[in-house]
């Protein structure tokens, strides 16, 4: 959530962000008193049990809901430097928590990856012709979390028919698509929460516009 006016205290060209969000153990408070001086809302949440983003989550849906704003997604540009895997589990378990904090799909970009939580329930993807084409971005895979789960799948090389996904059994990873050359629809079905993830392009220009056609499918 962010305003529209420059970030003048901070000599920024860039929007301002509506909320900053965290335990603060890692800014500086100087940088912290630039932003509340220009409007920004600051919300510190010390809670140890749950990461930032968890709780920045929480915070966004919080203000969704007082302000009765529309928003479609919440997205989210993890760091895709980051090598720590650790990391990668958490943003995934704050999905799972997502999918039940808030009815808003959080959807998060790792590098060539994109990634969100699907709930029980079908579910169309559309699926751009550039990924299809690529080798290097046309992978996808459907991982359980939190619990097994029953799905059913079109437009995939690898389809899932009434199959249970849960570790320890089957899990849909390496998979692609088999579409037309335009790129189309993967559906998904599912009896409980699974994890959708996807290979992406990182380049900007493609991203923004790309992401526009995807974000039908959430």
């Amino acid at each position: 959530m962010w305003q529209q006016q420059g970030a003048t205290a901070c000599h920024c060209p860039c929007p301002l962000p509506d909320v900053i969000s965290g335990d603060f153990d890692s800014i500086q408070p100087d940088l912290l008193k630039l932003y509340s001086a220009e409007g920004v809302t600051i919300v510190p949440t010390p809670d140890q049990d749950e990461t930032d983003f968890t709780k920045a989550v929480r915070v966004a849906a919080g203000l969704i809901r007082e302000r009765q704003t529309s928003v479609n997604h919440i997205l989210v540009v993890a760091g895709s430097n980051n090598n720590r895997f650790d990391h990668v589990l958490a943003i995934v378990a704050t999905l799972y928590k997502a999918y039940q904090i808030t009815s808003t799909p959080v959807v998060v970009v790792w590098g060539g990856s994109l990634f969100w939580v699907l709930g029980a329930g079908q579910h169309r993807i559309q699926v751009p012709a550039e990924l299809c084409r690529n080798p290097s971005s046309s992978w996808c895979g459907l991982v359980p979390v939190g619990q097994a789960a029953t799905a059913t799948t079109t437009g995939l090389k690898w389809n899932l028919d009434h199959q249970t996904l849960a570790f320890g059994q089957l899990v849909s990873t390496s998979n692609t698509y088999q579409l037309p050359p335009g790129g189309g629809d993967v559906t998904v079905t599912t009896s409980g929460p699974l994890l959708w993830t996807m290979g992406w392009m990182a380049e900007p220009g493609l991203f923004k516009r790309k992401y526009s056609e995807l974000q039908n499918g959430f």
